[in-house]
């Protein structure tokens, strides 16, 4: 599994006794239950006992079972973000009363990390095969990737001509052909082009200003005396 991937499971449960297994499991509060009244029944954690790993501990029976058939428990888990192997394994409980029968075969599941979600120390922790030791965290193998601090979105550096620093993918950004505009906006500009302001003209000679502040001249237009604001081109014109 992949750390923080939601993933659909089933667990099976025969109903070998004379008690219908009913749901809600909710529906059973200590305080109001009158004494002898029935109980729900549902799946409960195992190993260690009503663990929350998987991001619950309870899974109803969602209707009843009656005996003698078996009952398919279909749900949701989440994997956990720190790589590692982690137990999966469930038993029958009838809320606030007792477990009962034996509990699923355990399966330890091994837990890879997903690029800047999970934390590593070793690159046999991640998914990649890559652990950046001064992040403390799973990278892509191929890319130097930066992670933001909500650990949910990634940037690429500007090391090589792949991407622009700022510019948020998870998945390899356009070639920027070694021109990387990163003023208000992150752009890849194409090669013979230039970096203005933030944003990429066409040439070198559109740009009135600089990369950190400057306006791309339209065509037909270029950078007046004053450095600052595009003008007309007008060709010359002779009389006599």
């Amino acid at each position: 599994m992949l750390s923080g991937s939601t993933y659909t499971v089933r667990v099976s449960m025969q109903n070998t006794g004379n008690t219908t297994w009913q749901d809600p499991l909710d529906a059973c509060p200590v305080a109001t239950n009158p004494p002898g009244s029935p109980c729900p029944y549902g799946l409960g954690s195992e190993n260690p006992l009503d663990n929350m790993t998987w991001g619950l501990s309870r899974v109803g029976v969602a209707g009843s079972v009656a005996s003698g058939v078996t009952k398919d428990f279909n749900f949701n888990v989440v994997a956990p973000v720190t790589p590692g192997t982690y137990n999966f394994q469930w038993r029958m409980v009838q809320e606030r009363v007792l477990r009962f029968g034996g509990p699923s075969q355990n399966v330890a599941v091994q837990v890879r990390g997903a690029n800047c979600i999970s934390p590593c120390s070793t690159n046999s922790q991640c998914d990649s095969g890559r652990c950046d030791a001064g992040q403390g965290r799973c990278v892509a193998a191929t890319f130097n990737e930066l992670c933001y601090s909500d650990l949910n979105n990634c940037s690429y550096s500007l090391t090589g001509t792949h991407g622009c620093d700022g510019t948020c993918s998870v998945s390899q950004p356009p070639d920027c052909g070694g021109i990387c505009c990163t003023g208000v906006a992150q752009n890849c500009c194409p090669s013979g082009g230039s970096c203005c302001g933030g944003t990429c003209c066409a040439s070198p000679n559109l740009c009135c200003g600089n990369a950190s502040n400057g306006t791309c001249c339209a065509p037909g237009y270029s950078c007046g005396a004053n450095g600052t604001s595009c003008d007309i081109a007008l060709p010359y014109l002779c009389t006599e």
